[in-house]
């Protein structure tokens, strides 16, 4: 065998190997958000939303909690949008004040969230390599501070509803988008309480 001809099949068989390498390491991601996705309270929810990005992610618990925080963000992004958009309906109406005024309330509770989130996304990228040391240890501690800040605020964005009349299809569709927020928001403060841990 000339060594040209032997150079090219080394060539292929490595490209081969290369490929079945990158296939078993693609198919491993999803394990991997899965397995993390245990330690959260809601873990189907959490798998489902990283599942998609299992190609970023792949075995990086760092990468994880951010884009974990990013889903939070921009859930409560939309859910501002929307009741920016309910209240100016409301605020026409003046048998619906009070419901306005609860959505106003829970508007500002999700802004306050919105910053948290945003605090927390920009000292994750201050995060440094290693966690191990000072500087990892306070930086962390923010982070888990400014999301357990922001999922105390989406809690209480609904309290404000309680004992307002407002339209029962309105109300299910606040109840559902500020639980939405909440989980997704708690799955990622698990996530980032694991980095302690994590290599």
């Amino acid at each position: 065998m000339s060594l040209s001809l032997s150079l090219a099949l080394l060539s292929t068989i490595l490209t081969c190997l290369a490929m079945v390498e990158m296939g078993l390491a693609a198919r491993a991601y999803p394990n991997f958000i899965k397995a993390c996705c245990a330690s959260t309270l809601y873990p189907t929810l959490c798998f489902n939303s990283l599942s998609p990005y299992a190609s970023t992610i792949k075995t990086s618990h760092r990468e994880m909690a951010h884009i974990a925080l990013l889903l939070s963000l921009d859930k409560a992004n939309a859910m501002s949008a929307m009741i920016s958009k309910t209240m100016v309906g409301l605020n026409k109406d003046e048998s619906s004040r009070r419901a306005a005024s609860a959505m106003k309330d829970c508007m500002e509770n999700i802004e306050d969230s919105i910053d948290e989130l945003r605090e927390s996304l920009d000292e994750d990228e201050h995060l440094p390599v290693s966690n191990e040391g000072a500087d990892f240890r306070e930086k962390m501690g923010n982070i888990q501070t400014w999301v357990s800040a922001a999922l105390t605020d989406e809690d209480t964005c609904m309290d404000g509803f309680k004992g307002v009349s407002i339209d029962g299809n309105l109300r299910d569709e606040m109840r559902r988008s500020v639980l939405a927020i909440a989980h997704l928001t708690s799955n990622a403060l698990a996530l980032i309480n694991s980095l302690n841990q994590a290599p």
